[in-house]
């Protein structure tokens, strides 16, 4: 469940929309392209793309993490027993 906030003069005059360097966060063709490499539009190519390759692709590069193969086997032991 979200937990939600009490809002007071401070927190509102500091709210992301109000402030600077608050962006919209980026569409998922864009996600880990640099901003001197952006395209305008979307590639073509990225279209008419799954839903499950748009998660992935919209997945930013700092939160991805690779499996140690203790973690695998892990995993895989988790769902044999399910």
């Amino acid at each position: 469940m979200a937990e939600t906030k009490s809002s007071t003069p401070a927190e509102s005059t500091n709210s992301p929309s109000s402030t600077p360097e608050a962006e919209e966060p980026l569409p998922y063709w864009l996600i880990n392209v640099p901003k001197d490499q952006q395209p305008a539009a979307c590639p073509e190519f990225l279209l008419d793309i799954s839903d499950r390759n748009k998660a992935m692709i919209n997945l930013p590069q700092a939160d991805y993490h690779v499996l140690t193969w203790s973690e695998v086997q892990e995993l895989i032991s988790k769902w044999e027993k399910m």
